[in-house]
């Protein structure tokens, strides 16, 4: 979903649309709600590797819910996400 994301981003940037499909916005709105099905510590993993793609398609988004990706409570989600950030992190860092 982040793929074909950022796909629609580039290609709606040029008609002047919003960067981020409204349906896959809020699944993933939804999928920080703990207690949703489709919650889970891959969600995590993918949200924290993807983040800066999130910030690109949407920072208002990010900005609002940074503390449901990086939940306090809940030290398990945190550290997948952490781990994702740091997994991209770190792939950056080898390709330059």
């Amino acid at each position: 979903m982040i793929n074909y994301s950022l796909r629609f981003a580039r290609l709606s940037q040029k008609k002047g649309r919003k960067r981020w499909v409204e349906d896959i916005k809020r699944y993933f709105t939804k999928c920080l709600d703990r207690d949703f099905e489709g919650s889970s510590f891959e969600f995590s993993v993918t949200v924290g590797e993807y983040l800066a793609n999130l910030y690109y398609l949407d920072n208002k988004w990010v900005f609002e819910n940074i503390n449901r990706i990086f939940p306090k409570d809940d030290e398990e989600h945190w550290k997948a996400a952490f781990v994702g950030y740091l997994f991209t992190s770190s792939m950056l860092s080898f390709s330059i």
